[in-house]
């Protein structure tokens, strides 16, 4: 295998239907097929006999208040992920991280040292508006606009975000600085950011 190892950050497992892992799958496929060296790290990876009680600490809060279970699983899975992130790229000074949501995303922030963070965007405008239309937590509560600041922060110190599919452009690029060129197209998707290699991801 050639080239610096792209390390997959993601908050969920690798084996599941919903459009994420998927994608995960999809891509993890891609870079073996190309000889790529690759890693899914998730907060299931975490060295812990605690992370299944924990995680399942949120279907008794539920109940109980929407909004708390979402801040439990959010917190939760942000902790677990950082210990597992963090021993995988301990010796890994050149990989790529490519972050699957703004939570894992911001984890990358928090742990890497050399290693530049790109984040897809499986949203469209916040994913705090994804919990509201779920209905678990209130436009107009604390934690929908905690989400939202924190989503600013993370945007703001990416190396690369990756649209997928090419509609979510528009809307989520009104929420980013004038300098961020979104990833739409095979030909946008070999670019570079601040010294990352070309060809690091695949076409959208």
């Amino acid at each position: 295998m050639t080239g610096s190892e792209v390390v997959i950050a993601t908050l969920m497992r690798q084996r599941g239907g919903s459009g994420l892992q998927s994608h995960v799958r999809t891509f993890d496929e891609y870079l073996r097929d190309s000889a790529r060296p690759v890693s899914i790290v998730s907060p299931f990876e975490a060295r812990s006999p605690f992370v299944l009680p924990v995680f399942a600490g949120r279907l008794g809060i539920r109940p109980v208040s929407r909004p708390a279970a979402v801040w439990w699983h959010q917190y939760w899975h942000a902790h677990y992920l950082k210990a597992a992130l963090r021993t995988r790229l301990a010796a890994r000074p050149d990989a790529v991280i490519y972050a699957q949501c703004p939570i894992s995303a911001g984890v990358a922030l928090q742990v890497r040292r050399t290693q530049p963070v790109v984040m897809v965007a499986h949203f469209n405008i916040s994913q705090a508006d994804e919990w509201a239309d779920e209905g678990e937590i209130p436009r107009d509560g604390r934690l929908f606009g905690a989400i939202r600041q924190f989503e600013e922060r993370v945007l703001s110190g990416l190396d690369g975000i990756v649209y997928r599919p090419v509609s979510l452009c528009p809307p989520l690029s009104s929420r980013l600085s004038c300098w961020w060129a979104p990833v739409c197209s095979p030909e946008a998707s070999r670019r570079s950011w601040r010294g990352m290699p070309d060809s690091t991801l695949m076409p959208c």
